[in-house]
């Protein structure tokens, strides 16, 4: 596994170098008009909303193996959560353009914030295995469909100019 995973990053560094340099995303600084629009209150706050929802993904992956590790058949019920987290995000995917005609940006947010916080008292409250699997889902699940309606707060409020720029500032700092 880790031979193979060195042969597709040694890969992806091939193509990353032979990307051409002299391309500009946006040939000029922005104006302040468009670094105003980046900080008006709905981008804020769905950027604070995004932020909420993309370190509780990290965070419960990471919990979640360290503490299926003493569990019994800890290895499977963690294939099993990253099976059902991948089946959230396909569902996000798959319900969250539905979700944005018929709702607005930021009650898309408000929802994925509240399935994340209901279901993380659920299983906090019943405690196994399987309540974690289901956390992990519910979690890829608010995330995805966070992103859906954070990225459509982008594009309806900041600058067209710089949205390249915007989005990639705002995803280094969801990494």
């Amino acid at each position: 596994t880790l031979i193979f995973a060195v042969c597709v990053f040694a890969a992806a560094l091939i193509s990353a170098v032979k990307l051409p340099r002299d391309t500009v995303v946006a040939a000029n600084d922005p104006v302040a008009a468009e670094v105003a629009a980046l900080r008006s209150v709905h981008v804020v706050k769905a950027a604070n909303a995004m932020g909420l929802l993309r370190t509780s993904s990290g965070f419960l992956f990471f919990h979640l193996a360290f503490w299926l590790r003493g569990e019994t058949a800890g290895a499977f019920w963690f294939g099993v959560g990253v099976m059902f987290s991948t089946l959230g995000t396909f569902a996000a995917n798959a319900i969250a353009p539905y979700m944005r005609n018929r709702a607005r940006e930021e009650t898309m947010l408000l929802i994925a914030s509240v399935l994340l916080a209901a279901m993380g008292i659920l299983g906090a409250l019943q405690a196994g295995p399987l309540w974690a699997v289901l956390l992990a889902a519910s979690v890829s699940f608010a995330t995805g469909t966070g992103r859906v309606a954070f990225e459509a707060v982008l594009q309806r409020d900041a600058s067209e100019a710089n949205r390249a720029r915007t989005f990639a500032r705002f995803e280094t700092r969801f990494q």
